[in-house]
């Protein structure tokens, strides 16, 4: 399994730091392997997701850049001539559908990703864009109800997988961040944590 991790991009990077970046960039060429049949690929675009579809050109770009990318981790892989699978978590990677020319594509929907967006016209984009990913998805997962009353209706293969927790773990705030990092312990009442 190759996942793909969110891309860098180059245009924000700050330049006076660019040939640090670089250096970093060029060590990330390759996917790591994070374990037994399991490797990590953190490629570049050029252009930031919300940038890219103002510049004329740029979507197309930052498409062909993730494609070689991903072209060339699978070449190192040697995994060329399997089914591929792609799964994505976000509107914006609504420009992303294809590069790897996937025969399945899966939606995760986790959030009402355009709620926080002051901007009338962002959020516009970022709808416009799910509604594009639900069209052509051919299988979306949901994991809220009230998600799955609005988007389940958009996709006939859509399925609700509700977020967990280990309940025992959790049911009692004592000593549960002190437990999973000494250096917490320092940070005096009340604590806040995410």
């Amino acid at each position: 399994m190759l996942c793909i991790d969110r891309p860098l991009r180059m245009i924000p990077a700050p330049p006076s730091s660019f040939k640090q970046y670089l250096s970093w960039l060029k060590d990330r060429r390759e996917p790591s392997q994070e374990g037994q049949g399991l490797y990590l690929h953190m490629p570049w675009l050029f252009f930031h997701e919300r940038l890219a579809p103002g510049l004329p050109g740029a979507v197309k770009l930052n498409g062909s850049v993730l494609r070689a990318q991903i072209s060339k981790a699978l070449k190192a892989l040697h995994v060329e001539g399997r089914q591929r699978l792609a799964m994505i978590s976000h509107p914006y990677q609504k420009d992303m559908m294809g590069v790897c020319n996937e025969k399945l594509l899966i939606y995760e929907c986790y959030d009402e990703y355009a709620a926080g967006i002051s901007s009338a016209s962002q959020r516009r984009s970022i709808q416009e864009k799910e509604e594009g990913i639900l069209r052509r998805a051919d299988m979306v997962f949901i994991t809220s109800k009230q998600l799955y009353k609005t988007r389940g209706p958009k996709n006939p293969n859509t399925f609700m997988a509700q977020n967990g927790v280990d309940y025992e773990l959790f049911a009692s705030p004592e000593g549960l961040a002190d437990s999973f990092d000494p250096a917490l312990a320092s940070i005096p009442h009340p604590r806040i944590g995410f």
